[in-house]
C-alpha cells in the first residue's frame, strides 16, 4: 500500500505543476486574445466547473468504494464491475452534455453574456468550442477518482504534469504562428483535454488488480450506493454553485472585458485552492481505511495533521498575496494598470479562498463515514444567502464588491460548519479544530504581514522580491510554529525520529 505521505507529495507535485503552468501563461494568453476573448477561456473554465454536477456523487462513491473493496482478498472482479458499470453512465453523460452546451451556444450568446467587441457569429461558435472542451473532460474525473481510490496519485499526477504541460505551454506556438485566435485555443483545449482522458482510463484499467478485466456494466453497482451517492452529489454540487455564483454573476452584469480580468484574479484564487487537493485526495480514502479498521485514534491523529498542513499551507499563501498582491499581479503580468485596479479583488478572493480551503479536511472525513448532512446545509445557505449579497454588491461595487462577499460568505462558513459537524466527531474536537486547525496558524501567517505593513518604511531602498522572499518564508514558518499537531511532525521529522503518520 502506498503510504499517504508519498500520495500527498505526489499530489502536490501534480497540482503545483498545473497551477505553475495555469499561472505562468496566463499573461501570454491575455496579450494574444485579449480580454475580451479571455473573458470567453474564463466562462468557459465555469462551465467546466459546474457540469461535474452531473456526476451525481458517482466519483466520490467510486473512490470510496474501490478504496473499501480493495482490502479483500480477490477484489478485481468487483473492482472492474465497478468500474466499467461507472465508465458506462460518465461517457454517455459527457456524450449528452456535450451536445447540450453546443445546442445552448447561441442563445448564450444573445441573452447570458456582454460580448464587447466579438461578433456574435465568432462568440457562437467559440462557445461551440467551450462545449467540445467540457466534454471531453468530463469522463476524465471518475478515472482520476478511481486512481485515487486505488491510492495511485504517484502515477496520475505523472500524467498530469504531462498532460498539463502539452495544454498550456502546447498552445503557444498555435497563438503565436497562426491567425487562429481563440478558435484555434479552443480546438487545442478541445484535442489535449480528450487525450488526457484517455490516457487516465487506460492507467486506471492498467492499476486495477488481477481479474478485473474483462467487465460488464451492471445496474446493481450503479443503484447499490445510490443514497450515498446522491447526498454526496447534492452536497458537492451545491459547492460548486457557490464556487462559480461570483464569476457567473459578473458575466451576467458586467462586460466580457470585466470578466476576463476577474479571470485573472480567479486563477490565482484557484491555484491557491489546487494547494488543498492532494491532501484532501490522499486522506479521504485514508480516513475510510482507518474508520473500516476502527481506528479512531489514528483517523483523529490523521485529522488534525492534515487540517493543520492545509492551514499553513493556504494560509501564508493568501497573507502574502494580501500584502504584496499588487507587486505580484505587476510582476506576473507585466501591466500596472491591471494590478492597480485588481490588487484589493485579488486580497479578498484570496482571504475566501483560504477560508474555503480549511473546511475541505472537515469534508473529507464527513464523506469517508458516509456522513453528507452537515455540508449539504451549509452549502445550501451559502447559495441562498450569498445570491443577492452577489447582486448587490457587483451592481454597486463592481469587482471588489463581488470579491468582498466571496470573502465575507467563507469565513462565515467557518463557525457554521463547526457547528454542524459537532456530533461527527469526537468530544472537543470541533472546538480544537476551530482553534489550533483555524485561528492559530490564521495567525501565524498574519504576524510578519502586520510587522512588513508596519515597519516598511524601515527598508524603502531594498528592492522588494528579497523582501517579498523573506516575508513569505517568516509567514510561513511561522503558521507551523502555530500549528501544535504540525510543528511536533516537522520537528520529529528533522530529528530524524520515526513518524508514523500516513503509513
Amino acid at each position: 500500500m502506498a503510504r499517504l505521505r508519498d500520495n500527498v507529495i505526489a499530489g502536490y507535485v501534480g497540482h503545483a505543476w498545473v497551477a505553475l503552468m495555469g499561472l505562468a501563461f496566463v499573461p501570454a494568453y491575455l496579450h494574444a486574445l485579449g480580454p475580451d476573448a479571455y473573458g470567453i477561456v474564463g466562462f468557459m473554465l465555469s462551465l467546466q466547473a459546474l457540469s461535474l454536477l452531473l456526476d451525481l456523487g458517482a466519483n466520490v462513491h467510486v473512490s470510496r468504494e474501490i478504496a473499501q473493496r480493495s482490502t479483500l482478498a480477490n477484489p478485481g472482479p468487483g473492482l472492474g464491475r465497478l468500474l466499467r458499470s461507472f465508465e458506462s453512465l460518465a461517457w454517455s453523460i459527457a456524450l449528452v452534455l456535450g451536445l447540450g452546451l453546443a445546442f445552448a451556444s447561441a442563445p448564450l450568446a444573445d441573452g447570458w453574456l456582454q460580448p464587447g467587441a466579438i461578433p456574435r457569429a465568432d462568440l457562437v461558435q467559440a462557445l461551440v468550442l467551450c462545449a467540445a472542451v467540457v466534454a471531453a473532460s468530463w469522463p476524465g474525473s471518475l478515472y482520476s477518482a478511481a486512481l485515487v481510490g486505488m491510492e495511485q496519485q504517484p502515477r496520475l499526477n505523472a500524467l498530469v504534469v504531462v498532460f498539463s504541460t502539452l495544454r498550456y505551454a502546447g498552445v503557444l506556438p498555435l497563438l503565436w504562428f497562426t491567425d487562429t485566435g481563440l478558435s484555434g485555443f479552443l480546438l487545442w483545449q478541445a484535442a489535449a483535454a480528450l487525450a488526457q482522458t484517455l490516457a487516465t482510463a487506460w492507467l486506471a484499467w492498467l492499476s486495477l488488480p488481477p481479474g478485473a478485466r474483462p467487465a460488464s456494466p451492471h445496474w446493481d453497482e450503479i443503484g447499490g450506493g445510490l443514497r450515498f451517492a446522491m447526498g454526496a452529489f447534492a452536497a458537492l454540487s451545491l459547492g460548486l454553485v457557490f464556487s462559480q455564483l461570483d464569476k457567473l454573476v459578473v458575466s451576467r452584469m458586467l462586460p466580457l472585458a470585466d470578466l476576463g480580468v476577474y479571470a485573472v484574479a480567479a486563477a490565482i484564487g484557484a491555484g491557491l485552492g489546487r494547494l488543498v487537493m492532494p491532501v484532501f485526495s490522499a486522506t479521504y480514502p485514508r480516513f475510510g481505511r482507518l474508520l473500516a479498521a476502527g481506528d479512531e485514534a489514528a483517523c483523529t491523529e490523521l485529522f488534525r495533521l492534515a487540517g493543520q498542513l492545509v492551514a499553513v499551507l493556504t494560509g501564508a499563501a493568501a497573507a502574502v498575496a494580501c500584502v504584496f498582491g499588487q507587486y505580484l499581479l505587476h510582476l506576473w503580468t507585466g501591466d500596472a494598470a491591471l494590478a492597480e485596479r485588481l490588487h484589493v479583488p485579488l486580497a479578498l478572493l484570496m482571504l475566501g479562498a483560504h477560508a474555503n480551503a480549511l473546511l475541505s479536511v472537515p469534508f473529507a472525513l464527513q464523506l469517508a463515514t458516509g456522513v453528507t448532512r452537515p455540508a449539504l446545509v451549509l452549502n445550501l445557505v451559502l447559495v441562498i444567502a450569498s445570491l443577492p449579497a452577489f447582486v448587490i454588491a457587483t451592481r454597486s461595487q463592481g469587482l471588489a464588491g463581488t470579491a468582498a462577499v466571496w470573502a465575507l460568505a467563507n469565513l462565515a462558513a467557518l463557525p457554521t460548519m463547526a457547528w454542524l459537524m459537532r456530533r461527527h466527531l469526537p468530544r472537543g474536537e470541533t472546538v480544537r479544530w476551530m482553534w489550533r486547525g483555524v485561528l492559530m496558524p490564521g495567525l501565524g501567517s498574519a504576524i510578519p504581514m502586520w510587522l512588513v505593513l508596519a515597519f516598511g518604511q524601515l527598508w524603502p531602498g531594498l528592492p522588494m522580491f528579497p523582501v517579498l522572499l523573506v516575508a513569505c518564508s517568516a509567514s510561513f514558518v511561522c503558521a507551523v510554529m502555530f500549528a501544535p499537531d504540525l510543528r511536533a511532525w516537522v520537528i520529529a521529522s528533522l530529528l530524524s525520529r520515526s513518524v508514523p503518520w500516513g503509513t
